[in-house]
């Protein structure tokens, strides 16, 4: 088999060869970077509460209408079945009421 054709019979070799330089720069994100990034349910469900709360204030909704409304919402009684609710609604809403 003479160069010429062995040039012929690997036309692919420079794709694989430009495929592996570029992922020689692509990093895989470390097991630390994705458990940082990932939160556990109840961790979703309080930011989600406290955006909607959020929400709800600079809509200028009354207090007690926002606490209703979280309470039907909310995942608050799935992960603390005998939790207080009012005293979680009020830790759910910002210090400072939007304007």
């Amino acid at each position: 088999m003479s160069l010429k054709n062995r040039r012929r019979s690997v036309p692919w070799l420079p794709f694989v060869v430009v495929f592996a330089g570029l992922l020689a720069f692509y990093q895989l994100p470390s097991s630390a970077q994705q458990k940082s990034n990932q939160q556990s349910p109840q961790e979703q469900s309080v930011g989600r509460d406290q955006a909607y709360v959020r929400q709800l204030l600079q809509r200028g909704t009354p207090d007690a209408k926002v606490e209703t409304l979280l309470q039907l919402t909310s995942r608050f009684s799935t992960f603390n079945p005998s939790g207080d609710f009012h005293a979680y609604s009020l830790a759910s809403s910002p210090k400072k009421k939007p304007l």
